[in-house]
């Protein structure tokens, strides 16, 4: 089934991802994706690490920017809600569970396998179809695309 443009992606808890937003298939670094994404909706209007916080329901006021400048890792379940507070939703959700998982594998055995589940399930951004795998614990079934080549 081909992704759905993000325009297009239902929308969740807090802002839905928007046509300028950077498409998270396009990363393979969260972090990364992370920055891109605050410095557009700041862009934007009033966005701030603050607004982020409230929409993640985070205490800390400036943990995006601690997660974005490294440091702070994010666990599991605090990427699905770093994912809903960014306004990703289904595939691309999955796919931002799977870069955190790949941003932050022990080993490099650890690392591959994560990058090879990336460009295996998520096929590419040309809308070709990749297999799916099982998700990761607390993240949705995962079938998102990757455009982002590279090795490891």
């Amino acid at each position: 089934m081909p992704r759905k443009p993000q325009g297009e992606e239902p929308e969740c808890q807090g802002e839905a991802s928007r046509p300028t937003d950077p498409d998270v298939f396009d990363y393979l670094d969260y972090r990364a994706y992370l920055r891109e994404l605050y410095s557009a909706r700041k862009k934007r209007g009033s966005f701030s690490y603050r607004a982020f916080s409230l929409r993640a329901q985070l205490k800390s006021p400036n943990y995006l920017k601690l997660v974005i400048d490294g440091e702070r890792n994010l666990t599991q379940p605090m990427a699905k809600r770093f994912a809903v507070a960014c306004g990703l939703a289904g595939q691309a959700s999955s796919f931002f569970c799977e870069l955190v998982a790949f941003g932050q594998a022990g080993g490099i055995d650890e690392r591959n396998d994560i990058y090879l589940r990336l460009h295996r399930d998520g096929g590419t951004s040309d809308g070709t179809e990749g297999a799916r795998a099982a998700p990761r614990p607390g993240c949705a079934p995962s079938d998102a695309r990757s455009a982002s080549p590279g090795a490891v």
